[in-house]
């Protein structure tokens, strides 16, 4: 199966997110929180489920090769973590290539971070896929500063190394244009020093093309120290699964509420 363009993508997360039954949610769903005003027309999404019963909240950037997804597409997948786990969740909609640098996205993405700290004290980044890797770099950029003091990463099937992108090499152009860029930290966080990280929850497929970044970064990380719970599930990619929450993504979705309701604070 050919690799879908940037246009095909988009419209492909938004067809599916538009056509799956809305998971049920108990609580307040905010979707005025937006940053606005601070960032570069970066819109928020709030989850707050009734009953709450963890003190940090998951600050969660959707799946997408950079250059698709929003608030929308990745809605269920939100309301199900805050539901299942008893926490707030506040999804980040960032800027999306090739209309927006990749340098901008990032230094957005870790400012929207800050800007939040300033509400929630105990915060842990989550992404899947291209939102993993957003999230990991966010957690890498503090680690020099601690200005966030994340509780953990939470990292799904992420895009590690920008050098080989697997199957998603169209997209990582799109995202990356200088070729002079593809080992800088801030996009290949593989090649970071990782001391210092905070704890480390990654989720991996066996079929995917990005499996072999993501379990060599979970290496790494454990060499330099850092607590790693890892789990690797059969299959390709959960990408689009993580969508429509459908019988591929319901394993590993199972195993990472899990993991959390017994590791976040």
């Amino acid at each position: 199966m050919s690799t879908p363009s940037v246009q095909q993508l988009r419209e492909r997360l938004q067809n599916i997110s538009m056509n799956s039954p809305v998971y049920p949610f108990t609580g307040e769903i905010t979707n005025a929180f937006n940053l606005d005003k601070q960032f570069v027309n970066m819109n928020a999404r709030l989850y707050q489920p009734e009953g709450l019963l963890k003190e940090t909240t998951l600050v969660f950037f959707h799946g997408g090769g950079f250059v698709a997804g929003s608030i929308d597409s990745h809605d269920n997948l939100c309301r199900m973590l805050s539901q299942k786990v008893g926490c707030k969740v506040l999804s980040i909609e960032y800027p999306l290539a090739p209309e927006h640098k990749s340098d901008m996205v990032i230094n957005s993405c870790y400012k929207a971070l800050c800007f939040i700290h300033r509400y929630e004290s105990k915060l842990a980044v989550i992404g899947d896929s291209a939102g993993a890797n957003i999230a990991t770099v966010c957690a890498l950029l503090d680690k020099e500063v601690n200005q966030l003091e994340l509780q953990a990463q939470i990292l799904i099937n992420p895009i590690i190394d920008m050098v080989n992108p697997g199957k998603y090499l169209n997209f990582r152009d799109a995202y990356i244009h200088d070729p002079n860029d593809l080992k800088n930290t801030l996009y290949s966080p593989l090649y970071a020093q990782l001391e210092n990280m905070p704890t480390s929850i990654i989720v991996l497929n066996n079929e995917d093309s990005l499996f072999e970044q993501g379990q060599l970064y979970s290496e790494k990380l454990q060499l330099a120290k850092v607590p790693v719970i890892a789990k690797t599930f059969n299959g390709g990619h959960l990408g689009s699964h993580l969508v429509d929450l459908d019988e591929q993504s319901q394993k590993p979705i199972a195993w990472l509420i899990n993991t959390l309701q017994h590791t976040l604070n």
